[in-house]
């Protein structure tokens, strides 16, 4: 069926063992030999007993297909119920390597053994799953670390997942209705992606000082990296410690304002997608843990969202258009998607109406921001609109953080806080004026690019010679309009220049120490003059 080499055929003997052990070899028949209607009928008893096997069989066969069942998590209208919620139970949890193992292959990636580096390190993973382990530790500087370390063998095995996956899906994508609609070779690719990621722990530290140096949250507690002890497969980072978010007696206990957290959370996240355009795009309970002192700590940076301006801009409005259930404005920006020629805009209106119709009399409280961003996507997809994945990473984002915040205070939601925040942003860049530092640079490139503008013209005037032009004026005629035409440039260049300076004097000098005021003033005077002149002088004819 598929042009497998012999190094795959091991691994692809195995799945296709635990595909029948948990009872999905009829799905092996199916895809050998579609029936003409492309439908399997499963009763509704089989189809929850499905659903439970499913979860266990991705769990067994390891790191690539726990993925696998993230990703079909997430696309709500691909399977059955019961298998939605089955899969949203995957744990990443497997049986540790063994320490002497893991030990050996730490002292093969960092060129030492382990006591020249570590004073200390606890033999038992505090964390295990399909893709690394985590332990503690003590450098011989005293520093109290976490190691993670990838489990040896895991990228081999992915590669070789991946490009059996890839087979199968695309002999589905090409040969049965269900893919040609589904498109299953999209789902491979975010797949790749996002294991492409996990896997590379330089990447995931790089991500880490990304966040670290544009914290500009005072609550946010971002972990340092040990980048001499740090590779693609170690990563060390500085030991910070708290209680799980999701464990609310706990944190109860320690004195912690749920509410209080739950706001700061909302406002951590969505500040990140809205205005910084790169977030932390994994928000489960376990990487997230708070400090007595209320603080929030993030752990796990392999999956970062980006988001251009545009994006974001295309955001705000979305998120405004949800929370105010403005049908129309959502429609356009659907439509402002796609590029498709063909597209019906009257169509996407009215699926985008029943979709909002349904949450239309459900109060800000109890509204799953999440979910609704998800029909959306799924409404977008029914209609052939490549939606960018980013904008998915977002829903998944929003998805999991909602869960997060309702254990916290169930009375709470995400699209509730979330609004005002979108909102102030989006006044913000409506009234943003710039620093008087830009429009200084940006007149001073426009002056410079004046000056300059009578060589440009002199420079035509050669080319177009060289190119042998016949012009209609005489030579002599033509270069003294030349040239009174620049010296009006650079006059009206001057003008503009130091009209510059000053309309923008009151703010230079409100800017200014009061003690040092009248020095200061008159040296930038004199200094911005003095520029103005040899710019003149440059560029004079």
């Amino acid at each position: 069926m598929f042009p497998l080499t012999p190094k795959h055929l091991s691994r692809f003997r195995e799945i296709t063992r635990v595909f029948s052990e948990f009872g999905f070899g009829f799905i092996l028949t199916y895809l050998k030999r579609p029936p003409a209607e492309d439908k399997i009928e499963i009763n509704e008893y089989r189809l929850i007993e499905l659903a439970g096997n499913l979860r266990e069989m991705l769990e067994k066969l390891g790191p690539t297909f726990i993925k696998l069942g993230q990703v079909l998590s997430t696309q709500k209208d691909l399977l059955p119920k019961p298998f939605q919620v089955e899969l949203e139970k995957l744990q990443d949890k497997v049986t540790p390597v063994s320490f002497e193992v893991i030990a050996s292959y730490i002292e093969k990636n960092l060129g030492s053994p382990l006591h020249d580096i570590f004073i200390e390190f606890d033999e038992n993973p505090i964390a295990s799953a399909s893709i690394g382990q985590v332990y503690r530790a003590r450098l011989k500087n005293g520093r109290d670390v976490v190691v993670k370390v990838k489990r040896p063998g895991v990228d081999e095995l992915i590669k070789t997942d991946l490009q059996i996956l890839y087979q199968i899906a695309s002999f589905i994508q090409n040969k049965t209705n269900w893919g040609k609609i589904n498109k299953p070779l999209r789902m491979w690719e975010e797949l790749k992606s996002t294991l492409e990621r996990e896997l590379d722990y330089t990447g995931e530290a790089r991500n880490i000082e990304n966040f670290r140096q544009n914290i500009k949250y005072k609550k946010l507690i971002i972990p340092e990296v040990f980048w001499n002890f740090t590779n693609e497969n170690i990563l060390v980072l500085e030991a910070v410690y708290g209680i799980k978010v999701s464990e609310r007696s706990q944190l109860l206990e320690m004195g912690i304002d749920l509410d209080r957290l739950a706001r700061d959370l909302v406002e951590i996240f969505i500040l990140q997608i809205l205005e910084d355009g790169y977030f932390h795009a994994d928000p489960h309970p376990g990487n997230i843990a708070i400090t007595p002192g209320g603080n929030v700590i993030l752990y796990d940076f392999g999956m970062i969202g980006f988001l251009n301006p545009w994006l974001r801009e295309m955001l705000i409005t979305l998120l405004i258009g949800v929370v105010r259930k403005d049908f129309a404005r959502i429609s356009e920006l659907l439509i402002e998607l796609s590029q498709r020629e063909d597209i019906i805009p009257a169509e996407i209106k009215k699926d985008v109406r029943e979709i909002l119709n349904r949450y239309y009399f459900v109060p800000l409280s109890s509204l799953s921001l999440g979910e609704l961003l998800k029909e959306l996507l799924n409404l977008a997809q029914r209609h052939e609109i490549i939606i960018p994945p980013e904008i998915v990473l977002v829903a998944k984002t929003i998805i999991a953080l909602e869960g997060i915040v309702k254990n916290l205070n169930s009375n709470l939601s995400v699209a509730e806080l979330a609004e005002p925040l979108a909102t102030t942003l989006l006044r913000k860049r409506i009234f943003k004026f710039p620093s008087f530092k830009k429009v200084a640079l940006d007149l001073y490139n426009l002056v410079d690019k004046l000056f300059a503008l009578p060589e440009i013209l002199e420079s035509s005037l050669a080319n177009l010679e060289k190119a042998k032009f016949t012009l209609k004026f005489e030579e002599r005629q033509l270069e003294r309009q030349v040239t009174s035409f620049a010296k009006s440039i650079q006059f009206l260049a001057i003008v503009i220049f130091y009209a510059a300076y000053f309309l923008g004097s009151p703010a230079i000098l409100n800017a200014l120490p009061a003690d040092q005021k009248g020095k200061i003033f008159i040296f930038i005077t004199v200094v911005y003059f003095a520029g103005g002149y040899v710019l003149w002088k440059k560029h004079q004819l």
